[in-house]
């Protein structure tokens, strides 16, 4: 972040009623009036986003349209509001400085930070920042609604005020966080409600005080050497959501067990009476498809918590050269009427340490696969920390799976949902850091660092693609062996379902899952060690110092990598040899499980990445890059995919316009007998419909299940009782509104 004084305002008015729409549309809509107020600045290098021949490419009524949290979406696009857009904004003074009143008196884009050539600003002498926005509510969400303002990331704290009084305050620039604004509103929501923001971020200008990675505080030039321009204020998505103010689906957490071939989905409601509204409450998860297809189905009975059971008929499993994504429904029903719903999600794989002909791999499913990838570091010329769009973020990806690379290292910076979407999709492991802090971290670092990793864990653990937790960057911030040691200690028990790298270079301490080495510029052979995986966490940093290269570079005169190359056929040979010698390492006695490569852009003076700053050349043609990756990449064979077993009833996705679905068909299925013989329970079924879709469970006596399934196919199902306890057991049928309970005894 960077050491600033601010203060944004901004002025919206959303349409009156609730519709469908675009995002594009409505962004014009809330920004018309002020997007003439907004100039984008030219940066030293812009991309082909933001700028081609002098003329701007970025619509500012038009900015990171995309429902920014792919892993929790509620059917109606009438239920959210992208906020990105002009913004009104001025300095600020203080952190005691009284709130603005009036019209401030500069314009900025949102969500583009203040250093940035698009947010129209391009300045780095700030601390403070107000930034302000007048909101009309759409008169469907003026009753019956409870009115959530959401944060993809704002840098480092955020004071929240709604109609001049401050109803929260949030620390930490690279983790989402969520404000209910509702009893803050007035006249009933109707009218013009005022929002207001004040930013503090000081970036490292107040001691070791905040997770901060690259960024580094300059008033004047660049930074220069391995760090870069810092990020100040908002910098990912602002929107708006309408959700049931007595009860709604907070959050997901998914875990994939794929040697049971189930997910487990944890359900937290939220709500302003969420106890009183459980009773007769039922929440359902449907593993499914777009086209209705069911791989599995659990209902309970709704708690606070609720943890829900799919077992999946077929297995269909993630790996990088096939993503396959099961899309999740999960739907909360009560008196026949679905009260809130949300799709998300998932992949199905496995991420081990595991010894073959003893050394230690990187297993996805029980495979080795050698992860091979760029440091990534996330910087843009033109818009710092955030990409000048979402397609842009995009391109840098599908460039590194046109490199014939399965992975990367996301360097001591968070991203966007979207983002680990995009890797989730297309299938791109990711190793993900911890944001540094810049030195020994101060009493309050601690605390900051501890907060923000425990975010970072929890937030963006239903990612598939994420395959290992970087708890420190070198020696950045890294503190004696015996807190590191109970830090990794905590995010292995954190999260058990992924590896953890204590530290990517520098100081290995004996904790987590991987040795990793750093060598420049040709990778490293460390020493073997049969309890860890062994990884070139960093190696390369080839510069292609050529003239058609000045005119793509930050600062031609500045530039510098690890290692220079005079033409394209010398690069090419370099990195392909770099790839032969991981090859060697590889197949040698250390047994080297993975290597990231430095890095996929030039970042400002540091020019080794694999495409220039402005992603306008790469520096090898991606065949011959290819070629490279293709020695050391492994392809474990992967099965077809097997269909859905099932479809869904329709009225699952009959959605009224208010958002919230509504209720199952009721069927005439239902059960006909229980019977108890040898080791099994035979349930026989009967009915009109026997094959429709229904979700059958045995529970114990005190509620506990032991076991569920779908009931599309068959007019009889034999459940084992080999591992049940003696005792009496109920068998439950609920198919939509009709619901069967039987009894029956182990013995």
């Amino acid at each position: 972040m960077g050491s600033f004084n601010i203060q944004f305002r901004k002025r919206i008015v959303l349409p009156a009623a609730a519709c469908c729409w675009g995002a594009a549309m409505v962004a014009m809509v809330l920004l018309t009036a002020d997007a003439s107020a907004w100039t984008m600045r030219t940066a030293n290098l812009m991309t082909r986003w933001s700028m081609v021949g002098g003329v701007p490419q970025i619509d500012s009524n038009n900015v990171w349209t995309a429902y920014p949290r792919m892993q929790m979406r509620r059917p109606d696009a009438g239920l959210w509001r992208n906020l990105n857009g002009v913004w009104q904004f001025q300095r600020c003074g203080s952190a005691t400085e009284a709130l603005p009143t009036g019209n401030l008196t500069g314009n900025i884009l949102v969500p583009f930070p203040i250093e940035s050539a698009i947010s129209g600003m391009m300045a780095k002498d700030y601390v403070y920042a107000w930034y302000r926005k007048n909101i009309t509510l759409p008169t469907a969400w003026q009753t019956g609604k409870k009115i959530l303002l959401h944060f993809e990331g704002v840098d480092y704290q955020a004071q929240i005020f709604v109609n001049g009084s401050i109803i929260a305050q949030h620390q930490g620039g690279y983790d989402r966080f969520t404000v209910d604004i509702t009893r803050f509103l007035v006249n009933g929501g109707a009218g013009n409600q005022v929002l207001t923001l004040r930013v503090w971020d000081p970036t490292d200008q107040n001691g070791n005080y905040c997770p901060i990675g690259k960024q580094r505080y300059s008033t004047g030039g660049i930074p220069g050497g391995i760090f870069y321009t810092s990020t100040t204020g908002i910098w990912r998505n602002v929107w708006m959501e309408a959700v049931p103010p007595n009860v709604y689906i907070a959050s997901l957490k998914i875990t994939p067990v794929v040697d049971s071939t189930l997910v487990h989905v944890t359900v937290q409601l939220a709500g302003d009476s969420v106890a009183s509204q459980l009773t007769g409450m039922e929440l359902y998860a449907f593993a499914k498809d777009k086209q209705r297809g069911m791989w599995g189905v659990d209902s309970l009975s709704a708690t606070a918590t609720t943890d829900l059971t799919v077992r999946l008929c077929a297995l269909n499993l993630w790996w990088p050269d096939r993503p396959f994504l099961y899309d999740l429904g999960i739907y909360m029903k009560k008196a026949g009427r679905f009260v809130d719903s949300v799709q998300s999600y998932f992949g199905m794989r496995k991420v081990q340490n595991t010894a073959f002909a003893n050394k230690r791999r990187i297993t996805i499913n029980g495979q080795p696969i050698f992860l091979f990838g760029p440091l990534d570091q996330g910087f843009w010329p033109d818009g710092i920390y955030t990409p000048p769009s979402e397609v842009a973020m995009k391109s840098d990806l599908d460039t590194l799976k046109a490199y014939g690379m399965n992975g990367l290292r996301k360097h001591v910076k968070v991203e966007t949902d979207y983002y680990y979407w995009l890797c989730d999709s297309i299938g791109l492991m990711v190793e993900q850091d911890m944001p540094s802090i810049q030195g020994a971290p101060s009493a309050a670092g601690f605390t900051n660092f501890n907060r923000e990793l425990d975010s970072l864990v929890i937030q963006h653990y239903n990612h598939p693609s994420i395959v290992m937790w970087i708890v420190y960057n070198e020696g950045w911030g890294q503190p004696v062996q015996a807190t590191v040691t109970t830090n990794v200690n905590h995010v292995m028990a954190l999260d058990p379902t992924r590896l953890v790298n204590e530290s990517s270079g520098w100081n290995f301490y004996p904790v987590g899952h991987v040795y990793d080495n750093h060598n420049y510029p040709a990778p490293g052979n460390p020493n073997a060690n049969a309890a860890y995986v062994i990884q070139d966490g960093e190696f390369g940093g080839i510069r292609l110092n050529t003239t058609a290269m000045d005119a793509h570079e930050w600062a031609n005169g500045s530039s510098w990598g690890y290692a220079d190359q005079t033409s394209q056929a010398g690069y090419e040979s370099t990195f392909q040899g770099y790839c032969q010698t991981l090859l060697t390492y590889k197949n040698g006695v250390a047994g080297v499980a993975g290597a990231i490569y430095t890095q996929t852009t030039d970042c400002e003076t540091e020019c080794n990445g694999l495409l220039t700053y402005d992603r306008a050349l790469s520096k090898g043609r991606p065949a011959q890059n290819k070629v490279g990756s293709d020695l050391i990449v492994d392809h474990p064979a992967v099965t077809a995919v097997v269909p859905p077993c099932a479809t869904i009833q329709a009225a699952f996705f009959n959605v009224p316009s208010i958002g919230f679905e509504k209720a199952m068909t009721a069927s005439a299925l239902r059960i006909a007998k229980v019977r108890i013989s040898g080791n099994a329970i035979t349930i026989s079924l009967a009915g009109s419909n026997v094959k429709s879709i229904s979700n059958l469970r045995i529970v114990n006596a005190r509620g506990q299940k032991v076991f569920t399934t779908i009931t599309s196919n068959a007019k009889t199902i034999s459940v084992p009782i080999g591992t049940m306890a003696k005792g009496v057991y109920f068998v439950e049928l609920n198919n939509g509104t009709a619901q069967q309970r039987m009894r029956c005894v182990v013995r």
